[in-house]
């Protein structure tokens, strides 16, 4: 990943984040550059997930908000936190019993696993947030607190091989963890910020 304008990519992943959208001739003013530079940056960030290009700009990927009702969302609300659940980063536990326990995101999913005794469990689905791909959560890597936000703080992105999430972890921050490591983090320290931050 050398010679990747880390800073000037991070500048487009924050603007579109706090604006939800930008446009080529936006993006321009904020870092500087030719329009070809933001369409090559656009189309690179595109092809990492880490936002939508579209005719003219980009949008963020975090599809579902809190009271967004976007046509093909999922209905149902996190069992953590009560946020309406994204496809793209939603976190299923699926157990023995049959139930299934959905949460928004890798962060409330895992907060969330304390309470559920292992031998319960009989899959935890998760998706990769490179190339959205289903995984078993036991079999992923997790970047936690990186710059790219999601719903709930720390963010926690799942990756389906360490070196995915270590390139990633490289241009975006955050810190690299196995399923049974980012679990105790997110058990510990980081779930008791999340909770007292609503």
């Amino acid at each position: 990943m050398s010679g990747i304008p880390l800073g000037r990519h991070r500048k487009i992943i924050q603007a579109v984040r706090d604006h939800g959208s930008v446009t080529i001739e936006q993006l321009m003013a904020l870092t500087g550059v030719s329009h070809m530079t933001i369409h090559r940056d656009l189309h690179a960030l595109a092809a990492q997930g880490l936002l939508r290009k579209t005719h003219g700009g980009a949008t963020s990927l975090i599809e579902v908000l809190p009271g967004d009702a976007s046509p093909g969302a999922e209905s149902s609300a996190c069992a953590m936190c009560g946020q309406a659940i994204s496809p793209r980063v939603g976190f299923t536990v699926r157990l023995t019993s049959g139930q299934s326990i959905a949460t928004c995101c890798a962060h409330c999913g895992l907060s969330g696993m304390q309470h559920t005794p292992m031998d319960d469990v009989r899959a935890i689905l998760t998706r990769d947030f490179l190339y959205q791909q289903t995984l078993d959560a036991r079999d992923a890597w997790f970047v936690i607190d990186s710059q790219v936000a999601l719903c709930c703080r720390p963010g926690v992105l799942c990756f389906a091989t360490r070196d995915d999430a270590t390139r990633f972890q490289a241009g975006f921050g955050g810190s690299v963890h196995a399923f049974a490591d980012a679990m105790r983090r997110l058990t510990t320290g980081h779930a008791r910020r999340h909770a007292h931050s609503g």
